[in-house]
């Protein structure tokens, strides 16, 4: 019987730890999620400015050239 409640306990505490590690890696992935999706803003923003600079320099390029 003791053996058998000393393994359980043993289960537990490990089950106790593995939940921790999977916690603490949950919290640094949704940093990481975070950080990747302002990067992904700022780039679509980039990405906006430059469609919107290619369409005004094509715009002033004369007819002939197009």
């Amino acid at each position: 019987m003791d053996a058998e409640l000393n393994q359980l306990e043993e289960k537990i505490n490990q089950l106790i730890l593995l939940t921790r590690a999977l916690a603490q890696e949950n919290q640094s992935l949704k940093a990481s999620l975070n950080q990747v999706r302002e990067e992904n803003i700022a780039l679509q923003s980039k990405m906006q400015q430059a469609s919107s600079r290619v369409e005004s320099l094509l715009a002033d390029l004369p007819e002939t050239l197009l």
